[in-house]
């Protein structure tokens, strides 16, 4: 499998700050978020797949807080595709703080054809996904 990775720099805003002065916990999942669209535009050509009303939809995500982050922090921002089978994507996102991890987890996603309400696999998903970027062989 080909190694398919997208970074970012994601910036601390002050609204991102709980009352305890660091980073809020769903602002890590929004970072995930971020880095899963970056990925879809760069290597699948998400408005394509769109305008085929093929959606990719988060069905699961995991995450694990390690370090909390405050304003002023500068973190970056790591996803790749772990897996690809069955029509579902592993994705594994990090973010990290000089080095070190601040956040890591996990996302499973699915390309989903609003057309047919069905989720896409099978042939269709390693034409739409895997050939395309030699996920799948």
């Amino acid at each position: 499998m080909s190694q398919i990775s997208v970074k970012l720099n994601p910036q601390i805003k002050t609204y991102d700050i709980d009352i305890a002065g660091h980073v809020n916990n769903t602002v890590y999942i929004k970072w995930f978020e971020d880095l899963r669209t970056k990925l879809f535009n760069e290597y699948f050509n998400l408005p394509e797949l769109l305008s085929k009303n093929i959606y990719p939809v988060v069905v699961s995500t995991e995450i694990h807080y390690k370090k909390f982050l405050k304003l002023f922090d500068k973190p970056i921002g790591v996803l790749c595709i772990e897996y690809c089978d069955h029509g579902i994507i592993t994705l594994k996102s990090e973010i990290r703080l000089n080095g070190k991890m601040a956040a890591g987890g996990k996302q499973k996603c699915a390309l989903f054809d609003l057309n047919k309400s069905q989720v896409v696999n099978g042939k269709r998903f390693q034409k739409l996904i895997g050939q395309d970027v030699g996920l799948i062989t």
